[in-house]
């Protein structure tokens, strides 16, 4: 099971029946409630009229490190100032 933090691009590793594959979200944030560890997360890029939102296990969930990482790059180059290279 990958570690799960803030801010990371995850998708469902075992996708269930009201999942849809290929789909990704961005983790909103991880907590413990007396079921155990839990994400809130937000599907990216949906045209959907479902919830985008959803709280789940973070044992349903896998990182996509790739997806993370450019995730990551550009808003670091958003604080440097270089905005403009991703219009």
């Amino acid at each position: 099971m990958d570690y799960i933090e803030k801010g990371q691009i995850v998708y469902f590793h075992a996708t269930k029946v009201e999942e849809i594959p290929d789909e990704y979200y961005l983790v909103i944030d991880v907590f413990e409630d007396i079921t155990g560890f839990r994400a809130k997360i937000q599907l990216i890029e949906s045209n959907s009229l479902r919830d985008t939102i959803k709280v789940v296990p973070v044992e349903d969930l896998e990182v996509d490190y790739k997806r993370t990482r450019v995730v990551m790059y550009k808003l670091i180059e958003i604080e440097r100032g270089n905005a403009a290279m991703f219009r």
